[in-house]
């Protein structure tokens, strides 16, 4: 997929997912499975939404993410697995679930490269903000 779409949908045993240059936009959140791997490079995420992208379960690997706006930009649960190499992000500064860049409930993330402004990062429940320390 090579593309600005109005939004891409998945349900229980979606295959793979590959995309270049993508905004999977749209005005529901981006959904992956559990049965789904994920590749993107130079993704572009900017709905204004609770939640942007959601991977249940999935497995991704993001060369470049760019996003915008409140609401959370990824969203992992389930045993999910991301790994996001470059990664820009602004988010809202007032805090809490709109303010939140990622939400990792029993999944993990590896991300470097990054220039987050005005995100908070949530694990459970614990919050830190850009200067990504446990307080």
């Amino acid at each position: 997929m090579n593309d600005k779409t109005s939004g891409y949908t998945s349900s229980t045993g979606a295959g793979n997912l590959f995309c270049e240059n993508c905004i999977l936009g749209g005005s529901t959140p981006i959904v992956l499975q559990s049965s789904q791997s994920f590749w993107a490079r130079q993704l572009n995420q900017e709905q204004p939404l609770t939640a942007k992208l959601q991977c249940n379960g999935c497995k991704m690997w993001i060369l470049g993410y760019k996003t915008e706006h409140n609401g959370s930009d990824l969203v992992l649960t389930g045993g999910a697995s991301a790994e996001i190499y470059g990664i820009s992000a602004l988010g809202n500064p007032g805090g809490g679930p709109n303010g939140t860049m990622f939400q990792i409930t029993d999944s993990s993330l590896f991300f470097t490269g990054t220039a987050l402004t005005q995100c908070t990062i949530t694990q459970g429940s614990g919050a830190w903000n850009n200067q990504f320390t446990t307080g």
